[in-house]
């Protein structure tokens, strides 16, 4: 059966009658009537209150139902006019018409149109001989008797029913009923109207992002235009869950203070509602002294008040109030029992947000004053996201879609091959990586960045880092200040102290050189004599060797204060040490750009040795290794440090370079005493460094690589008993 609003029959070929010749109103009242059925009819009525509390969104069609079962008709329904007005919607529908339910009719030309039209209820027989689209619809009608309704003065709609054939026909007890009916349909449409009024005003207030107290004020307004609210307040209770604080009130009072604006859990109607998250209702304010003062009720004339506590997920977090010079119906408790829930989880998420909010701004500012941002990176599709502080570190807009090769555009073009090296073997294993390096800004400017980051996997096994980025840049250039202050401390130290050594060579040693020049003056003279005084002579020469082996013994007692001390044996573990070298000089390493990569092995056999010397000599090899390639820039700075078992009974430790070597020819010199290949270099760290090697039993070398860069190596015994020489330290 199609629709009324979807017919397009054909009736051009009937004729028109008169609209008078189908209203039969008349005869209502001349027709036998029924006798009324008073106990049917209070039945209906009850059932339709409960109905409306149980269920009212289905109201309307339940009271259609009542309509054809008090009038015993073939067909019942309501119409309601649209938005426009322009059309009336079969909103319900019972009976053998029931198919049509939601087809209509228009304002303009139809039995609904006429009636509101009349202002009068009409009964109708065959009004398709007049309205000839009705003869479209089957059943056809018979007789339809429509009332209107009206809410506010304003004319909504129509209620009907329907005979389809003549073994019904309306009377005037049928019209007393639905004379009946049409009031309690407006009424019933008045209340589903505010009900479905302040829920929307409430859903639509918390959907704002007004503050919270914004929202709860909203709420309030709503329930006094819809609710006939004298007053309407929400409290909300305080963290400590002691106090109950006043955040909105509508309708004779707007203030927020006063004796009520803190009610204390447990005090009053209202602390009390919250405390047993019980709703409570009374139509006779007055005599309730928990309420207010009565004096005040009577002379406002307060008659009802509504509480209800607002409680999520059990915890009582609010309530929600409201007076009224009018008792409170069924239908109005109902409403605020349906918005308390909603307000309450309104408020649980916008104290939520508010905490998110708050916590998000923590966070921005601690990153703003930190210099540190936050990122992830999702390694199979490259998805990057950057907090603000990225986003003001690379001086990149926020609304530029972030990508490895936006970000390579900002890294410093030597830093380049290390960023895709560690980004390769991130893709790889899925490790954490630490790492630095340089930005070159669009002005020139250079910015140092320290970056740590950490890979998880979600269920499926896809890869994303979440990391962060600090700018160092200041603490970077700090650095470089003090170690270029330190360096020239240290030039300064090595120039004194070789001053020191020198002026007390000259001073100690002046003298027995004088005592050997002198004998060697007396000596020629004794010799120039005829004949020659040997004996004199031969005493002479005694006297000069004596003086030459005081001046050996000068330089020796010297060369032990300025350059000796006793070595301090004990049991090494090789790897151990080499890690205390590395934490000390990572930065240095990481200011060089230097790639470090550590191959220690798990089964070296312990050493015996002075833990200070072989520091000494292992941060000797690493920064020779760092000097070496600090004019790299076509390739990765990659420092490799290895331990191994070497053969036989020692323990050997290699640290491997990238940098631009030696020539094989020169490998002898490299451990000669004041010969270097570095520009301000002394050319004493890899002599000492053997020295240091060799007092511990054990042999320093080195050899260039198939490719760029050089290999130094020592080996060491393994449990060598002590070590007996005396070595030089760090000039």
């Amino acid at each position: 059966m199609s629709r009324i609003s979807d017919l397009h029959q054909d009736v051009a070929d009937l004729e028109v009658a008169d609209l008078e010749s189908v209203i039969s109103t008349r005869e209502l009242s001349l027709r036998p009537t029924r006798p009324p059925d008073h106990a049917s009819e209070n039945r209906a009525l009850v059932a339709l209150v409960e109905a409306m509390t149980a269920s009212p969104d289905d109201i309307l069609q339940k009271l259609a139902e009542t309509a054809l079962d008090l009038c015993r008709a073939h067909s019942a329904g309501l119409s309601l006019l649209d938005g426009d007005r322009k059309r009336f919607r079969w909103a319900a529908i019972a009976g053998r018409w029931t198919p049509h339910l939601g087809g209509g009719t228009p304002r303009g030309f139809g039995p609904c149109g006429t009636v509101l039209d009349c202002n009068i209820p009409l009964l109708f027989s065959r009004p398709e001989r007049h309205f000839k689209y009705l003869a479209a619809v089957a059943p056809y009608i018979e007789e339809g008797l429509l009332l209107p309704f009206y809410v506010g003065g304003q004319a909504i709609g129509t209620i009907w029913v329907i005979a389809h054939d003549q073994s019904r026909s309306f009377d005037a007890e049928d019209l007393r009923v639905m004379t009946n009916l049409s009031h309690f349909a407006a009424a019933v449409y008045a209340a589903r109207t505010r009900q479905v009024a302040v829920q929307a005003d409430v859903h639509s207030a918390l959907a704002t992002e007004n503050s919270l107290r914004g929202i709860l004020q909203a709420c309030t307004e709503s329930v006094v235009r819809h609710l006939d609210a004298a007053l309407a307040r929400i409290w909300v209770i305080t963290k400590d869950k002691r106090v109950l604080e006043l955040q909105a009130s509508a309708g004779m009072y707007t203030h927020l203070d006063g004796a009520h604006s803190r009610v204390p859990v447990g005090h009053l109607r209202i602390g009390l509602i919250v405390q047993e998250r019980t709703p409570y209702v009374t139509n006779d304010v007055v005599n309730d002294p928990l309420l207010s003062d009565s004096d005040w009720a009577r002379d406002e004339g307060m008659v009802a008040f509504a509480g209800y506590p607002l409680v999520v997920g059990g915890q009582a977090i609010g309530v929600l109030t409201m007076f009224s010079r009018k008792p409170i119906s069924r239908a109005t408790t109902e409403t605020l029992s349906t918005i308390a829930g909603t307000i309450a989880q309104g408020i649980r998420r916008a104290q939520g947000e508010a905490a998110l909010r708050r916590s998000e701004a923590f966070l921005a500012e601690g990153q703003r004053l930190s210099l540190t941002g936050t990122f992830s990176w999702r390694v199979a599709t490259d998805e990057i996201m950057w907090s603000e502080q990225v986003y003001r570190i690379f001086e990149f807009d926020q609304s530029v879609p972030v990508t490895l090769e936006l970000i390579g555009t900002r890294v410093h073009p030597e830093d380049l091959p290390l960023m895709y090296e560690i980004i390769d073997r991130a893709r790889g294993d899925g490790s954490d990586f630490e790492y630095e390096h340089r930005l070159q800004m669009p002005d020139q400017s250079v910015k140092y960045l320290h970056i740590v980051a950490h890979g998880t996997r979600d269920q499926d096994g896809r890869l994303e880092y979440i990391g962060a980025v600090q700018d160092v840049t200041q603490a970077r250039l700090s650095e470089e200040a003090l170690g270029k202050a330190r360096s020239e401390l240290a030039h300064v130290a090595r120039v004194t102290s070789l001053g020191v050594l020198t002026a007390s060579i000259a001073h100690e040693v002046n003298q027995p050189v004088s005592g050997i020049v002198i004998n060697a003056s007396t000596c020629l003279r004794m010799l120039a004599t005829d004949p020659p005084n040997v004996d004199g002579a031969r005493e002479t020469a005694r006297r000069m060797i004596r003086d030459a082996h005081r001046a050996s013994d000068v330089i020796t007692r010297l060369r032990g204060l300025f350059g000796k001390k006793d070595a301090r044996t004990d049991s090494l573990d090789l790897n151990e040490v080499a890690r205390g070298v590395i934490a000390m000089s990572m930065i240095e390493l990481q200011r060089s750009r230097v790639i470090l990569r550590l191959e220690l092995a798990d089964d070296l056999p312990p050493v015996t040795g002075d833990r200070v010397q072989l520091q000494q000599v292992i941060l000797n090899l690493l920064l020779n290794a760092a000097d070496a390639m600090s004019g790299v820039d076509d390739r990765p700075r990659q420092l490799v440090l290895r331990t191994e078992r070497d053969e036989g009974d020692g323990v050997r430790l290699i640290v491997q370079d990238a940098g631009v070597g030696f020539e094989p020819q020169c490998v002898d010199r490299l451990f000669e005493a004041f010969h270097t290949t570095k520009p301000g270099g002394m050319g004493i760290g890899l002599s000492v460094s053997r020295s240091i090697i060799e007092s511990h039993h054990g042999r320093l070398w080195a050899a260039p690589n198939d490719g760029p860069g050089a290999t130094f190596s020592f080996v060491i015994p393994r449990g060598a008993d002590s070590v007996t020489a005396h070595v030089m330290s760090n000039p």
